[in-house]
Order: structure tokens, then C-alpha cells, then sequence
């Protein structure tokens, strides 16, 4: 059994060894709304996976360069605005975990268990923001997720975000 374990551990290395040595090229990245309106959540998720197609930056779920986390809630419980939206949007990167279980698989040692735990999470936390909707109109949607796709794939893989911003007057 510990041998398949680490057979299996060597192939996800070498998977997430691959993504980082392609990275330069097709950098893959991926995202996560989570949102307690449906209407909502829909317009933020087709919001994003259009300005990624817009920056051509393909999006997958498996071993990601990073991740964008877009969380919204509505303030139903505020007394002066309930159509208010809370947001918070979170940058992951489980890239540093990788680069170091590489070295472990590259000199044949066995990985600490805490980095092979590692392997297996979202990855660690890289940004951290909030920002807030007085009404989820278009406009406010537009400026939300320019803003929130634009500042992650800078911070993430460094690519001009100008198309994203030419796409919303």
C-alpha cells in the first residue's frame, strides 16, 4: 500500500511539475464563486469565465497555478440597505507546496507528512481583499470582477489585464 501511495504521490508531483514548467506558456488557473443568491452567483461566475476568456487564459479545476475565490453575501440584515452585497475575494496558490515536494521526489526522500497534506489543500492563502456592492447593477457587477479578475491574474502569473478593461465602458 505505501508503495502505491507514493507512486501516486510522484504522479501528482510530476503533474503539478508539468503545470509549473508550462506555465510560462498556458498558465492554468481556476476559480470558485460562492454566493447565497443563485441570480447572483451566475451573473459573478459568467462574469468571470468571460474575462478570462477575454485575457485567453484557460481555466481548469485540477492542479491549478492559483485560484480566485469569490465570496458574496447579501445584507439582508442591514437596516439601511438590504440590496447591499458583501464581497470577499481571496487569491490560493498551492505552487510553493509543489516546488517544494518536487525537490523531495527529485533527491528520492521521503516527503514530510505535513507537506504531503499540503498537496492535497486549495493551496495558501496569497491575497486577501473585501469590497462591497450597494446594489448588484451591472455596472457594479462590471467593476467588481474587472477589478477582482484583473488584480488576481497580475498578482498570480503577471499578464497584461488591459482587455479586461476595454471590455466595459
Amino acid at each position: 500500500m505505501p508503495t502505491f501511495f507514493k507512486q501516486l504521490l510522484t504522479a501528482i508531483l510530476l503533474c503539478l511539475a508539468t503545470s509549473i514548467a508550462a506555465a510560462a506558456e498556458a498558465p492554468m488557473l481556476a476559480y470558485t464563486v460562492v454566493c447565497d443568491d443563485p441570480i447572483l452567483a451566475q451573473r459573478l461566475r459568467s462574469g468571470v469565465e468571460e474575462r478570462f476568456a477575454k485575457l485567453h487564459i484557460p481555466l481548469r479545476e485540477r492542479l491549478p497555478a492559483g485560484k480566485l475565490f469569490i465570496y458574496a453575501s447579501r445584507d439582508i440584515n442591514d437596516t439601511r440597505n438590504k440590496e447591499g452585497v458583501s464581497v470577499a475575494i481571496a487569491h490560493v496558490s498551492n505552487l510553493e507546496a509543489a516546488n517544494l515536494a518536487l525537490g523531495y521526489v527529485q533527491r528520492r526522500e521521503t516527503m514530510p507528512p505535513l507537506l504531503q497534506s499540503m498537496l492535497g489543500e486549495e493551496g495558501m492563502l496569497m491575497h486577501l481583499n473585501v469590497a462591497h456592492m450597494t446594489a448588484p447593477s451591472d455596472a457594479e457587477v462590471n467593476e467588481l470582477l474587472d477589478t477582482a479578475v484583473s488584480t488576481f491574474v497580475k498578482k498570480t502569473i503577471g499578464v497584461d489585464t488591459s482587455a479586461i478593461a476595454s471590455a466595459h465602458p
